[in-house]
């Protein structure tokens, strides 16, 4: 058995954590042994830490961790690296619903020693009929497509528990976790090995307001400008910002229904234009919100 530390970093997340931990509660294992699901509470201001207390006294498991304010991601993050005691640690992001199978199948690929981190799939619940929803949905097809061929992970990421913390003001978590393991020497000497698990499926709900969508991907992309500096010339940069491959990856996607290729043709104005925006945010305005605004249409997974 190989123990698992899952990880749920929250700011007011009554709209979902009941069913997350449900969710959690129901997985079904034999290989992967959760040994403790920690609830990282920061600032919450709604139901959240009473939805959570009412699991603690169902599962002895089910640990709440409380900050009394927020003070970003990151921060909350390394209150759980300090209690996980689990051979390996999930970060599960409080807004998301995973299958039933998806923590045996995320842990599984550790009992090689070589595997230092994976990653799941996601699969958004949006209604592709509007411009938002089609653009979500299209995001993580892109997402997944890029996994298969050169590792990416995000929403849910099993880990190695070998690192101890990272920058509290850091943006982007899972991709700067990614570059630690692969910083770190494994058993062979030539460094752990990354594993997209694309049967690993979890569900979350994208953006369904314009102002919703913008804080939400200029953020993402704001912090790839942070990693990219903060990092050494040639560490870990996703691939999803890779133009050619999303370029690539993108095509593979296109139909010739006149319908989808004029929602295509949004969608990868969107993206242009947040990329945009994100830059100049970083580069100009230099700004970094890794205590960021909450984005409250991505919160009731049903």
């Amino acid at each position: 058995m190989i123990t698992c530390s899952i990880g749920i970093m929250a700011y007011n997340e009554e709209a979902n954590i009941g069913r997350l931990l449900e969710a959690l509660l129901l997985q079904e294992t034999s290989i992967c042994l959760i040994q403790e699901i920690i609830v990282v509470a920061s600032g919450c201001t709604d139901n959240t830490v009473n939805i959570v207390n009412e699991f603690c006294q169902r599962d002895k498991r089910i640990i709440l961790l409380l900050q009394e304010s927020r003070k970003g991601k990151a921060s909350a993050i390394n209150l759980f690296l300090s209690h996980a005691a689990g051979e390996v640690v999930v970060f599960e992001s409080a807004d998301t619903i995973p299958e039933r199978d998806v923590f045996e199948k995320l842990v599984a690929p550790f009992a090689d020693p070589l595997v230092g981190m994976t990653g799941c799939r996601i699969v958004p619940v949006n209604s592709e009929d509007t411009v938002l929803g089609f653009y979500i949905h299209l995001f993580w097809k892109i997402h997944h497509r890029i996994g298969m061929i050169e590792f990416k992970t995000g929403e849910v990421t099993g880990m190695r528990n070998i690192i101890p913390q990272i920058p509290e003001d850091i943006l982007t978590d899972e991709t700067y976790l990614t570059s630690m393991i692969l910083q770190k020497s494994s058993p062979d000497g030539k460094g752990y090995k990354l594993v997209y698990v694309p049967d690993a499926i979890v569900k979350n709900r994208g953006p369904e307001t314009f102002h919703d969508f913008l804080t939400y991907r200029v953020r993402q992309v704001v912090a790839y400008h942070q990693l990219k500096k903060m990092l050494p010339q040639g560490y870990y940069i996703p691939k999803t910002m890779d133009k050619m491959l999303v370029f690539r990856c993108l095509l593979e996607e296109i139909t010739l229904n006149p319908r989808k290729l004029c929602l295509t043709f949004t969608a990868v104005s969107l993206e242009v234009m947040t990329r945009i925006l994100a830059w100049i945010d970083w580069h100009v305005w230099k700004k970094n919100p890794f205590v960021w605004e909450r984005v409250a249409s991505t919160k009731r997974i049903e």
